[in-house]
């Protein structure tokens, strides 16, 4: 079912990027995701000098190649900024697709309404077909009318569209689950504890095959660390899982935190072929299930772990 899912998906997002700027309007969360799941799909990739060949399926689960995700910036009617956040879970379009609305000069409470009033519209679209243009139009279609209203019935005071909401960037909180084929230079390992520590960010890196990095923290340092670490030479790296949050004050931004700091962790490794480094996945998942992330052992390994009959402590 899920490769069915991803042919849809690679088409939708083919066809809206036929419609939309690629430098300005629609941006990848990670242009290799789509070009891994195509490889792995076995579908026609085009080259760089033009010329059609054939991908070969890699035989990986494509839950190891993330989840595709990308952004929508489009100026309204009243040249308000909208920005429009999609991902496509592993299931779309069987299942909904996450989306996420932020408009420029708009208060946090009416934030919250406004992604209220879209969940309710998704809900009311039709199942099991393609609806993000269809969810796009909607954005743009009400958000001048959203924003009118409000700033004139309850009260609510719009900032002008070129002035950012720096309250909003302070207290954005973003927590990503990366995938490696393998960490095994220690270099490379030592790099992503320094690179987390000096961004103030919290979590966990796991070395070996696979490896695996969670990250924690400010939204923008998040996302710094992501495209530095993904920079680095590697044979396969990936965003699997992405987590957006938002925090009233600093007090409930520390809170939303899972982790007290960031260190590399051991599962009882053991040694395979050559320099080939293994964890114990059991320990691993025990280790996210007392976190409250048992989720996300399936999404890196398609199987769900098995549940501890004991009260962790």
């Amino acid at each position: 079912m899920e490769e069915e899912c991803l042919e849809v998906q690679l088409n939708e997002l083919d066809t809206l990027m036929s419609i939309f700027n690629c430098d300005s309007e629609l941006t990848l969360d990670d242009p290799s995701v789509v070009a891994d799941i195509r490889t792995s799909l076995g579908e026609i990739l085009r080259t760089k000098d033009g010329h059609r060949c054939k991908g070969q399926a890699d035989g990986r689960s494509a839950r190891q190649h993330g989840q595709i995700g990308f952004t929508m910036k489009l100026q309204t009617e009243n040249e308000h900024t909208i920005e429009m956040i999609f991902r496509l879970p592993l299931t779309y379009p069987k299942s909904a697709p996450d989306v996420s609305i932020r408009v420029s000069g708009l208060s946090r409470h009416n934030h919250q309404l406004y992604n209220e009033k879209l969940q309710s519209f998704i809900r009311e679209l039709r199942p099991e077909e393609p609806v993000i243009y269809e969810i796009i139009q909607w954005i743009r279609e009400t958000s001048d009318s959203f924003i009118e209203e409000y700033s004139n019935s309850c009260g609510v005071t719009v900032k002008p569209p070129n002035i950012p909401s720096a309250s909003m960037d302070n207290l954005g909180f973003s927590r990503l689950w990366i995938y490696s084929h393998h960490i095994y230079n220690k270099m490379k390992r030592k790099s992503i504890v320094d690179l987390a520590n000096d961004l103030g960010l919290t979590g966990f890196s796991v070395p070996g095959k696979p490896g695996i990095i969670c990250v924690e923290g400010n939204q923008k340092n998040s996302e710094d660390f992501w495209q530095k670490i993904r920079s680095m030479q590697w044979k396969k790296i990936s965003l699997i899982h992405r987590e957006d949050l938002t925090a009233d004050d600093s007090t409930k931004f520390e809170e939303l935190r899972a982790f007290r700091d960031f260190e590399e962790k051991h599962f009882d490794p053991r040694t395979g072929k050559g320099r080939e480094v293994h964890m114990d996945l059991g320990l691993l998942f025990q280790f996210l299930q007392e976190r409250g992330f048992s989720n996300i052992f399936q999404m890196y390994f398609g199987i769900k772990g098995r549940e501890s009959e004991q009260d962790n402590c």
